[in-house]
């Protein structure tokens, strides 16, 4: 069709008809090149979207989900639970053990407590304690995910404190030394003249010559009050009733002292029980 058109051209002697000639060949031209394009296919590529590309199945394990799994009553139910079912071990509690078990679990579909292990314990008897109360806890409400309920894994923290324990220990414990023992009111001089005054010679031990010293064991309270006092060594039941009815008529003390604290101290006191001869001889004759 191009070798025609130039031909017409060639042999056409007018100016003009050579720019009509060459009008109409470049319209067939265009038309050909609109129908070229016409018969190129542009393909969008094929996109495929998979509705569920994770599938859940009866043994996929949640870290998280919509609602998690929750001990049956709420938290505040479970820590006294625990509270109430945790038996803290000889051998932790001997060795002043404390801390936090973190437990790992999972709470099944049906709330059951399934694979606890320890993540991170502290020894003494204090993991396996763990491990076997949670599993005999009751069944949870289980985490749900699209409402459907699903395993999900839980980490639970367990602390063990002697607290309360310890600081009933502390109360009751009592010191042989102290930093700052115990001191009678007005000081050691004070406590003889306390004695000398109170204490009664019982008069059946003056007629049978019964002299003596009884060593009195008692505790200076942390309110420096005198509690438990016993005979720690006698010699006549009349000497050592008369020196245990004094001691504990004695006022408090101030009160011994470690690291800045109050605390109880065992303190043995001698009592002299001491006939003075020469004054004994004239009320007899006397007599």
């Amino acid at each position: 069709m191009k070798n025609n058109n130039l031909s017409l051209i060639k042999f056409c002697k007018n100016e003009n008809t050579k720019i009509y000639i060459l009008l109409i060949c470049l319209l067939q031209t265009v038309s050909l090149f609109s129908q070229n394009i016409n018969a190129i296919v542009i393909q969008k590529p094929e996109v495929i979207v998979e509705e569920n590309s994770y599938a859940v199945t009866d043994t996929t394990v949640f870290m998280m989900v919509e609602k998690m799994p929750e001990f049956p009553g709420g938290i505040e139910t479970m820590y006294k639970w625990l509270a109430e079912n945790i038996q803290y071990p000889d051998s932790a509690r001997k060795n002043n053990i404390e801390g936090k078990v973190y437990a790992k679990f999972i709470v099944e579909r049906n709330g059951s407590i399934n694979e606890v292990t320890i993540m991170r314990g502290i020894g003494y008897g204090c993991d396996e304690e763990v491990i076997n109360k949670l599993k005999q806890m009751p069944a949870w409400n289980p985490g749900l995910q699209q409402g459907k309920p699903v395993r999900t894994s839980y980490t639970l923290p367990v602390a063990f404190s002697l607290g309360e324990e310890k600081k009933n220990e502390d109360e009751k414990k009592q010191f042989q030394i102290v930093e700052q023992m115990p001191e009678f009111p007005g000081g050691e001089k004070a406590l003889y003249e306390f004695l000398g005054k109170n204490v009664k010679y019982p008069k059946e031990a003056i007629k049978n010559g019964i002299e003596c010293k009884v060593y009195i064991q008692f505790i200076v309270e942390k309110d420096g009050s005198i509690s438990n006092a016993k005979i720690k060594r006698g010699v006549n039941e009349l000497l050592d009733n008369e020196a245990l009815r004094a001691i504990n008529a004695m006022p408090k003390w101030k009160p011994g002292m470690q690291k800045g604290k109050t605390v109880r101290v065992t303190y043995t006191l001698p009592v002299q029980f001491k006939l003075n001869t020469a004054k004994e001889s004239r009320k007899k004759n006397n007599k």
